[in-house]
């Protein structure tokens, strides 16, 4: 995997630029993050990049930190089920709370309700 220094956004390793920083990826090993230390879930998958990017500014804002994974793949000229999918994962401990704050997002009509959440089992 591959992230972008300045969002933190998680990109398969085939993609070489942030689609939204427009700056050059990095191995995962070359980001310091806390995640070594700590359990990360994911907590909700969209196709819809524009409420992703909603999402985690809330998010953010709530102090949880978290990392999106587009998993789009940029050389196709359509994405379809699997590689059209943008994930959004959290600290195991924010997990209610940031799953909390994404449905009042759906629930006000701010995003729309065709993600999904993803519950660990």
């Amino acid at each position: 995997m591959r992230y972008c220094p300045q969002c933190s956004s998680e990109y398969e390793n085939t993609i070489q630029k942030c689609s939204d920083c427009n700056v050059d990826l990095v191995p995962y090993n070359k980001v310091e993050k806390d995640r070594d230390t700590e359990n990360y879930v994911e907590v909700y998958v969209t196709n819809q990049k524009m409420e992703m990017d909603l999402i985690r500014d809330l998010l953010e804002k709530n102090n949880i930190h978290c990392t999106v994974r587009d998993l789009h793949m940029s050389s196709l000229p359509m994405n379809i089920g699997e590689m059209a999918e943008i994930r959004i994962e959290v600290a195991q401990h924010d997990e209610g709370k940031a799953k909390e704050l994404i449905q009042e997002m759906i629930s006000s009509g701010f995003i729309s309700d065709t993600g999904e959440f993803i519950d660990e089992d």
